[in-house]
């Protein structure tokens, strides 16, 4: 159940914000018609739906709207699917597996 939710970028944050626990401002689009002036950069674009940074390359991160647009559309063409855009964090990136279900639960080491 956690795999398919975390799966789904949009839905995984917005249960973090209805949680109140941070995350990067996010805007979906399904198509480069909704495209609009609204987003801020810089933004990381990824496919909505895929995990373990599949679709995620060196140009994903876009500084500019003519990057973000070409790169937008990229995404949508290559996966087929809806693409976050979410705010560009720089820092280091960490990942903490969890196995088991609760309360037996095992905590893997940190990996970065």
């Amino acid at each position: 159940m956690t795999l398919a939710l975390c799966l789904d970028k949009s839905r995984t944050k917005e249960i973090l914000s209805y949680h109140k626990i941070p995350n990067a401002e996010f805007w979906t689009v399904e198509s480069m018609d909704e495209l609009d002036g609204d987003l801020k950069l810089p933004a990381i674009i990824k496919p909505m739906y895929e995990g373990s940074s599949k679709g995620i390359r060196d140009k994903s991160v876009v500084y500019t709207m003519n990057d973000c647009r070409a790169v937008i559309e990229e995404v949508l063409s290559q996966y087929r699917q809806p693409v976050i855009v979410e705010r560009f964090l720089p820092g280091r990136e960490f990942t903490v597996g969890v196995l088991g279900s609760y309360p037996e639960l095992e905590i893997l080491p940190i990996v970065e």
